[in-house]
């Protein structure tokens, strides 16, 4: 997968109709996602469905490290500390975050791709 910046990926945990990211952060499997067997998948997530809250409201709130903040042109883009992994919030407009604060970004998991162990993708 290639994207700049890079899509975000993490291994998440799906228990009947909970998807679970870490022990604090997870959602309800909505539409096909009900259907799948339970078990652990890799999530991708565009850096564009990572907003800095308050987002659009339905998605995850997680309040998370800033470790680099870039503005690009009419763009900011995060890079944040999630659970150990770096994840990157790409959003329209200039965002005035510093490194090392706590800031809270909105994940849109409706949005979310999903790969099975095999790496393909099982559902979206």
């Amino acid at each position: 997968m290639f994207s700049d910046p890079p899509i975000n990926t993490a291994e998440v945990v799906k228990r009947g109709e909970r998807i679970r990211l870490s022990a604090e952060v997870g959602w309800t499997a909505a539409g096909g996602l009900r259907a799948l067997p339970d078990g652990t998948y890799t999530i991708g997530l565009r850096p564009h469905h990572v907003l800095p809250a308050p987002g659009r409201g339905g998605g995850v709130e997680v309040d998370c490290r800033v470790l680099i903040a870039e503005i690009s042109g009419s763009e900011s883009v995060v890079h944040f500390d999630l659970g150990g992994l770096t994840w990157v919030s790409l959003s329209h407009g200039v965002r005035g975050f510093k490194v090392g604060e706590t800031a809270r970004f909105e994940l849109d998991v409706a949005r979310c791709l999903y790969f099975g162990p095999d790496g393909a993708r099982v559902a979206d």
